[in-house]
Formats: C-alpha cells, structure tokens, sequence
C-alpha cells in the first residue's frame, strides 16, 4: 500500500528530484556517438535510463549503498531493477520496457535519511517499437511452455547459433569489436559468449586498467567499454551471455564474490539482451552457485551456467532453481575425438530426459582449431559434425568455436576465443573469423530456421545403426515430432541410414541436405512407412541431413511465428 500512496497522494515533505539521463551510446568508429531523448520518454524494449543524485555524503558509494528501483505499467505489469554507481556520473538505473504505455517508478534506499536516492518517483511514456530488429519486435528471451526451448516475449521461438568470442570484448577495440559483430551478424549467428572479467590472470582491457580499482569495486571506465560492446551487438540483433561474473579464471575472487558486485552488473545490463552465468568453464563450485541464485533475484535476464566438462557438475547445475535452461559444455575432451562424439550425443540426450525438464543447449564442443581437415582432431568437420549431432540429440541451440592454444594445438594463437593479434599467425582472429566452419554453421542455422524444429525430439530407436559403440563418431542420430510428421537424420561419415518409419505419418517427402555447402536435394516418388526403410547418400557426399517432412514445408524458408 506505501508504494501504491506514493502514486497516489503527494509526499508530505519536500522531495529533491535530479533527472539526468545519460546519452544512448552505440558505438562507431574509434568512439561513441549520442542520441539525445526526453528522460520522460522510451521506445518499447530499447534501453532507457535516468540518475538519481545523492543528498548525503556516502563514504563508499558502491559497496554501502543499495537502491532498487520499482517499475509499475500497463495492466498492473511490475519490474524492478537495482541502481549502480558509475563513478562521476553517480547512481544510474536502466530499464527495457516490455509493452508500450505510462510506466512509474519508485526508489528505495538501504539510507532512507537520503532523499536524493530514497522514495524519488517518476513517470515515463513508452512508445511502440517499430523496428526490424528481433529483440525490440519480439521482447526479451524467457522459456517456452514447454520447457523445451527459449523464446521472445511474444512467442517467437528462438535459434540459438552461437560463438565463443571469450576474450573478444576485452581485448578488442571498439572498430575491432563492429568488424567482428557485424561478419557474425552477416553469417546469422544470434548469440555471443563473452567472459566479462577476462580470461587469464588479471586480464587487461584496452583501455588498460583492470576491471576493479584497487579497494575492489568495478573500475567505470572498464565497465562502460563492455557496456558499450554489448549495446553495440545487441542493436544488431545479437544476444551476449556473460560468463564468469561469480568466481572466475580472471584472478578477482574477492569482488566477484560480493553481493555488491552482482547488484552492479545486474543494474549495469538491466535494460540489455544478455544472459548470465557466474561460471566460466568450471566444475562445480559452492561461489558459483550463490552467484547464480544471487543474480536471479537481481537480474530480469535469463540465468544459467557454463559448466565445464564434467558430466556431474552439469547435472548439479542443470537441477539448480535459479538456472532457466541447462548450460551443457560437451566439450572437446582434449582432443579425443570418440569421447568428444561420444559426450555430444549421450550427455545431450540424458539431459533432455532428465528432470525437471529444462531447455538444453550445448553451450561448447570441440573447436575447429585449424581451419581445415588437415589434422587428425580440432577440425572444421568437428564443429560442424557435433552441431548437428547436438541438435538432433536434444540441444536447442550450439555454440561454435574458431581457435586453440599449445598444448592441444602445437601451432595455435587462439582463433577467436583468445583473440589472437599476431598478423603472421595461421589463426589470427580475422583469418579464423571466415573459416570455412563459420559457413557451415550458417547453412545449421538456415535448415533449422527452415523448419518448426521447437517440434523436434530426440528418437534413437528410430535409428537401425551401422556403426558400432566404439565408433561413436559415426553413429546416425535422428529427431521426429510427436506428431510424426517431420523427421530429420544426421548421417556423419555414413553410406546410407535405415530407418523405422512405422511410426511416421503418410504424404511425406524426402530431401538430403548437405551441411558443407548448403545445397538441397529432393527426391520423388513414394516412401513405404511399413517398417525399415533404407535411404542412400547422395553420391559424392561426406556427411548428410536427411528430412522426412509434409511437401508443404519444404518451401518454407523461415521459422514462422509461433501463435
């Protein structure tokens, strides 16, 4: 009822009310650039944010002071988001508004005795987006009904293709950063993974300090470097999930740990597209798991975990309350290649049918460290292999990986992910950036945006094997609806496949999909549904996608939206 009085009578004393709001940034050549807006004022799912100014001297702003701010809109709709000091610009909240209207806030403070930051109130008008771009249309990500897959606000669901870009947005300059955003947003991958802190002791930014001053509070001028970065692919349409904001590799354990440091990122990326994982890359760990319970409570975003490779620690993460889907790491196993498959396919399809039934995606597997064939393991057939088989085998997304390091790989920089700089290196960052790999996992992209695939699910026995356990990397994997209507087989070094169709609908049609260079093959005439059916690889093929589905569909291009 206080909060309700608040809208609702004047306040009895007087009120000290600073509005500030802080130009939008986006990034450009070799800097920022600002859009001026009325603080009164937003548009529908784009970032707004105002300051509040403080009456009293606080002796450690960051650490003492805690402020929330409530939203209220349309329909009785509530959000609230915690504030954050951003060294001279002061105490800053943002919020992305989910549907157009009248929204008002209100602000509480652990110091009530400062009115500059306690019970301010303020109104603002949101107007309707009326963009292309799919995270303004559509909304901020949550999980489907069904607990199977992510989707937008509205129902849309939503292709997971993601790249591991760890070290990117700490290492790179704001011109690098665009020049891989934007070749990645030509090449329809929708998710960045990012460390925030850095990998490596005490990484470095470009701007030069680390990311926390020395009494252990979040460095400004850092922070708003990756802010900028991740407003930056947002506003093309790429989601970024943030790893290693608990207890990271990055050599900062005590400020990561604290309560203080997950109010300031949750309030930092509020109105962002992002995702957040406290880990990065590690086994279960007691810190981790507070942090991520701890951001949930924070952050209106999507929470999980990037786990390591380590079956246990998954599961335990996967049953976590606070994880909204299940962050699996298949992983590359050090280069061994039956167990890499091999974890691919059994981790992913245990996961699925475990419960409570969450969505699955396989958040990293074997990189292509190469960027060819030409080595016994780390290849671009590997990324591309382990995509598909991930896919089919439960996962409803995969993350991509372009680079390694000695000792796994004797002549590697780091690709991508460690963002090798060296101009002479073999995998210097722009040469890895167009790899072949990166094509294929566009043509991954384009078959599933082609298809209902949030219908899809996992169906082995449907598979008649004709490769043996031991042979993980060659086992057939397939996925069928419920409905039997659609049915798409994964073949990854295989003659032919021979499937149990008995259970499949009549009037459907057969077409081979290649995963190398895209190209699509149908084949006419009649398809027996009376037991095992035998189907050939096209001649001249590696590995091939076999799609069993109604004759209506095979012109679609596009995932419609879902009602």
């Amino acid at each position: 009822m206080r909060f309700l009085s608040l809208f609702l009578r004047p306040r009895r004393r007087a009120r000290r009310l600073v509005l500030a709001l802080c130009p939008l940034c986006a990034l450009a050549q070799g800097g920022s650039r600002a859009a001026a807006q009325d603080p009164g004022t937003a548009v529908q799912g784009q970032r707004w944010e105002a300051n509040l100014v403080p009456v009293q001297p606080h002796r450690r702003p960051p650490a003492e002071v805690e402020i929330d701010v409530r939203f209220r809109g349309p329909g009785g709709a509530t959000m609230q988001v915690p504030a954050f000091w951003d060294g001279d610009r002061g105490f800053r909240f943002r919020a992305a508004f989910p549907s157009p209207g009248t929204w008002r806030w209100l602000s509480t403070c652990n110091d009530p005795d400062d009115p500059g930051l306690h019970g301010q109130t303020g109104e603002v008008r949101v107007s309707p987006y009326r963009g292309v771009n799919p995270l303004h249309r559509h909304g901020a990500l949550r999980v489907s009904v069904s607990r199977r897959h992510l989707e937008h606000a509205d129902g849309t669901p939503f292709l997971w293709l993601g790249d591991t870009a760890w070290n990117v947005a700490v290492k790179s300059t704001p011109a690098e950063w665009q020049e891989y955003v934007d070749t990645r947003v030509r090449q329809r991958f929708s998710v960045l993974q990012v460390i925030a802190t850095g990998l490596g002791t005490r990484t470095r930014t470009t701007a030069g300090p680390p990311p926390f001053l020395p009494d252990g509070t979040p460095d400004p001028r850092v922070w708003r470097d990756l802010d900028d970065k991740v407003a930056y692919a947002n506003e093309q349409g790429l989601v970024v999930l943030l790893t290693g904001v608990g207890r990271s590799y990055a050599g900062f354990a005590e400020p990561q740990r604290s309560p203080a440091f997950a109010r300031y990122v949750a309030g930092r990326f509020a109105a962002h597209s992002v995702i957040w994982s406290a880990s990065m890359d590690q086994r279960f760990d007691p810190q981790n798991d507070e942090a991520g319970a701890r951001l949930r409570t924070l952050a209106p975003q999507l929470v999980t975990q990037h786990p390591g490779t380590h079956f246990d620690t998954i599961k335990q993460y996967h049953d976590a309350p606070y994880a909204d889907f299940c962050g699996l790491q298949s992983g590359h196993h050090n280069g061994n290649i039956d167990r890499a498959y091999a974890a691919a396919r059994a981790w992913t399809l245990e996961l699925w049918q475990r419960e409570p039934r969450k969505p699955v995606i396989n958040l990293e597997a074997m990189y292509d460290a190469y960027g060819h064939d030409d080595a016994p393991n780390w290849r671009e057939q590997d990324a591309r292999k382990l995509g598909w088989i991930s896919w089919l085998c439960g996962s409803r997304g995969y993350t991509y990986g372009a680079g390694d390091v000695p000792p796994k790989v004797p002549t590697g920089a780091g690709g991508i992910w460690r963002f090798s700089s060296e101009p002479t290196a073999p995998d210097h960052w722009r040469k890895a950036l167009h790899w072949p790999s990166a094509t294929h996992m566009t043509h991954l992209r384009d078959f599933f945006a082609g298809l209902e695939w949030w219908r899809l699910e996992p169906a082995p026995d449907l598979v008649r094997p004709h490769a043996s356990a031991a042979d993980s990397p060659r086992q057939i994997v397939a996925s069928r609806t419920a409905a039997g209507d659609m049915l798409v087989a994964y073949l990854p070094d295989n003659a032919e496949v021979t499937l149990d169709l008995r259970s499949m609908s009549d009037g459907l049609v057969r077409r081979w999909f290649n995963p190398i260079d895209g190209e699509s093959l149908t084949i006419d005439g009649p398809l027996p549904l009376s037991g095992a059916v035998t189907f050939p690889r096209p001649a001249g093929w590696s590995d091939a996608v076999l799609l069993l589905t109604r004759p209506e569909r095979l012109t679609q291009g596009r995932a419609p939206r879902r009602p």
